[in-house]
C-alpha cells in the first residue's frame, strides 16, 4: 500500500466519513461505485481473527475456481491463508471485506493486469496491491470530489430571513438545550462540518466551543 494512500485512508477514518454522502455518490463505473461503497463498512481490524481467516479461506477457494484451478495442493493454501492473514492484519487492517474481495475477484479474473496468473500467496497481495492503486485510490478521489462539492453548496446556501424576536427566542430556545445537554444550533453546524471532513475536535472542545458561542449571542442579544 502506498504511502498516499495510507495518508488518505487515516485522514478518512479521523474524521469519521461515513454517512448518507457516500451512498449518493454514482461514477458509472460498476467497480468504481463497489469501491466506493465499500468505504461505508467496517474495516478488516473490526472482524475476529477466525472471522479473517473464514474470509479469507472463502477467496482462495473462489480464486481457484475462477483461475480453473480445481486441484490446489493443501500446503499452498495453508500458506496463503497464513500469508494474508499477516498481511490483512497489518499492512491492510484499514481496508473492508468488500474491497478485499473485490481485489481478488477482478485480480483472478485479469482485470487488473499483469501476465500468466496462479494460486499463491504473492498472486494475492498483488492483485490487493493492484486494487488499492487502480480502484480503490479512484474511489477516495471521488469521495473526496463529493464532500468538496457539499462543503460548497452548504458555504453558498442563503442566511435565514428572522426577525430580532425570532433571534432571541431561538437564543433562548438553544441556551435551555444546551443546559439539558441536547444537541441545537452551533453543534448541528458542527455535525455537518465534521461529516464533510472540514472540522475534528474533542467532546470537550466541542461543547466549550458551543458554551463560548451561546455566551456570545447572549451578550449581543442583551443590547
Amino acid at each position: 500500500m502506498s504511502n498516499e494512500i495510507a495518508k488518505t485512508q487515516t485522514a478518512l477514518e479521523l474524521v469519521g466519513f461515513k454517512n448518507e454522502l457516500v451512498q449518493t455518490i454514482k461514477t458509472g463505473e460498476a467497480n468504481l461505485d463497489i469501491a466506493i461503497q465499500a468505504r461505508l463498512e467496517e474495516p478488516i481490524s473490526s472482524l475476529s481473527d477466525s472471522e479473517i481467516k473464514n474470509l479469507i479461506a472463502d477467496q482462495v477457494q473462489k480464486s481457484a475456481a475462477r483461475l480453473g484451478q480445481r486441484q490446489v495442493d493443501t500446503q499452498i493454501i495453508a500458506e496463503i491463508i497464513s500469508e494474508l492473514f499477516n498481511e490483512l492484519k497489518g499492512t491492510y487492517k484499514h481496508w473492508t471485506p468488500t474491497e478485499v474481495t473485490e481485489a481478488l475477484r477482478l485480480g483472478a479474473i485479469g482485470k487488473l493486469g499483469g501476465g500468466e496468473i496462479h494460486l499463491s500467496a504473492r498472486n494475492l497481495l498483488l492483485w490487493i496491491d493492484q486494487y488499492g492503486n487502480q480502484v480503490r485510490k479512484q474511489a477516495f478521489n471521488e469521495i473526496k470530489k463529493a464532500k468538496a462539492l457539499a462543503a460548497k453548496e452548504i458555504s453558498n446556501l442563503p442566511a435565514p430571513d428572522l426577525s430580532k424576536e425570532d433571534r432571541g427566542e431561538l437564543v433562548m430556545a438553544g441556551f435551555d438545550m444546551f443546559q439539558r445537554g441536547t444537541a441545537f444550533g452551533y453543534s448541528i453546524y458542527y455535525k455537518h462540518l465534521s461529516a464533510l471532513g472540514l472540522v475534528k475536535l474533542s467532546k470537550v472542545e466541542l461543547w466549550d466551543w458551543i458554551r463560548k458561542g451561546v455566551v456570545d449571542i447572549l451578550k449581543d442579544c442583551s443590547q
